[in-house]
């Protein structure tokens, strides 16, 4: 039990204490503060539990959409931050807990919408974000195709040359 609440203190404490530093994202800017922990870390569950309690303890379900669109735009910014590390798998299971968390906002903007709850302001918000999200991806996947095919040639001009 006390190495439970040590941990929980010891990620809070990571988690309040990060520097300050800006990483850009689609609807402004993210901080290290709130990436926190990066996929690959050994207390990474705890950040991910964390955030669950938070939706849990969100009231409202346009409280909760907005909840689910912060935690996608924290794992867009994991993600630019672990593609910049060189964590391509990583980077790439970050994008499925991104679109997980989108579209659970969009589902839950949809079932307002559809009950007759003004959300435009707020759809039109995370269709934004999404769309230059996507752009971004875009560009990373087409900057490793070129480093592939720069590793590729660089490869068979190893064998021809050897």
């Amino acid at each position: 039990m006390k190495l439970l609440a040590a941990l929980i203190l010891l990620s809070a404490c990571v988690m309040v204490v990060a520097p300050a530093v800006r990483a850009e994202n689609a609807s402004g800017t993210i901080s290290d503060s709130e990436i926190g922990l990066l996929p690959g870390s050994p207390f990474y569950f705890l950040k991910l539990w964390y955030e669950r309690v938070r939706l849990f303890f969100t009231f409202g379900d346009e409280n909760k959409a907005q909840a689910y669109f912060h935690l996608a735009e924290v794992r867009f910014a994991e993600y630019q931050r672990l593609v910049a590390q060189g964590k391509d798998k990583l980077a790439q299971e970050t994008i499925g807990r991104y679109e997980n968390d989108l579209k659970n906002a969009q589902d839950i903007l949809a079932r307002l919408a559809e009950a007759g709850a003004d959300v435009k302001n707020l759809a039109q918000k995370i269709q934004d974000a999404a769309a230059q999200q996507v752009m971004i991806i875009q560009r990373n996947i087409e900057r490793l195709q070129g480093i592939r095919r720069s590793l590729e040639e660089a490869a068979k001009f190893e064998r021809q040359n050897p």
